[in-house]
């Protein structure tokens, strides 16, 4: 249903945005949960889903999918890797194919352009700052707001916001690189504890109960916590506490067995 709900919008999406004459299209997909679905079900659907986030323009998104999909063979399909590489290398050649033939579009060209501001640029820290779409402007107005010990130990509250100045005619609350985003809110107390939480789930998985649904949903939390350090993911998505929770329960429930 989320699968083929993001097939119809995305020309729906391209049609209204060409109308009005946008020049970007960067929407977020709610893909995660297919993506991780089909990690184990057909590599064409796989392939297509992968398409999809890249048409839409969420630079975030398609680094969560690669590194997810990357993760998934290490951990549960070490046996099987000639065929993941040979899904791989075909999944190489598409993308490059459709960087060629689709130059124009404003996704592609989004990305492309991405990728030829961090390689002309004098170094790659100017070159990240080009392409952040300021993300860079945001850690640099948090960080001039807290101004002492004590906004760093407890955070400036929830209620906190800051102003981006060009890039946003109004304060905002979130910030795109959530490790900052719970520091500045909550302080460093909190921040520690819930990566913490968020690492010891991470590596709580024991093979010895590793089914298919425990791995779609520990594939969908990689993927989620990845998008986490280019977008607030963490704050918005509610499937982040639907993995967590689901991950914990087995996690739980196994120990319990044993």
């Amino acid at each position: 249903m989320v699968y083929g709900g993001s097939v119809i919008l995305l020309p729906i999406a391209y049609f209204i945005y060409s109308s009005a004459g946008v020049n970007r299209i960067a929407i977020f997909p709610p893909l995660e949960l297919p993506f991780a679905s089909y990690l184990q079900g057909n590599p064409l659907i796989l392939i297509l889903i992968l398409i999809l986030i890249l048409l839409y323009g969420k630079r975030a998104q398609l680094a969560g999918a690669l590194m997810t999909f990357v993760a998934y063979i290490i951990l549960f399909q070490k046996k099987k890797i000639f065929k993941y590489l040979m899904l791989g290398i075909i999944g190489i050649i598409v993308f490059t194919v459709i960087l060629e033939q689709f130059s124009d579009n404003n996704a592609i060209r989004r990305l492309t352009y991405t990728y030829e501001q961090v390689t002309d640029a004098p170094s790659l820290l100017e070159g990240l700052s080009a392409v952040s779409a300021g993300r860079d402007d945001e850690i640099d107005s948090i960080f001039a707001l807290m101004t002492d010990e004590v906004d760093y130990l407890f955070g400036l509250g929830v209620g906190f916001t800051y102003d981006l100045g060009v890039y946003v005619d109004k304060d905002v609350s979130n910030v795109h690189f959530s490790p900052l985003g719970f520091l500045s809110k909550y302080g460093m107390f909190f921040t520690l504890f819930i990566y913490y939480y968020l690492f010891n789930t991470l590596f709580s998985f024991n093979k010895r109960y590793v089914d298919r649904n425990y791995i779609v949903g520990y594939s969908l939390f990689i993927f989620i916590f990845i998008e986490s350090f280019f977008s607030y993911s963490l704050f918005v998505t509610p499937l982040a506490a639907v993995s967590i929770g689901y991950l914990k329960f087995r996690t739980i429930s196994s120990s319990i067995n044993e």
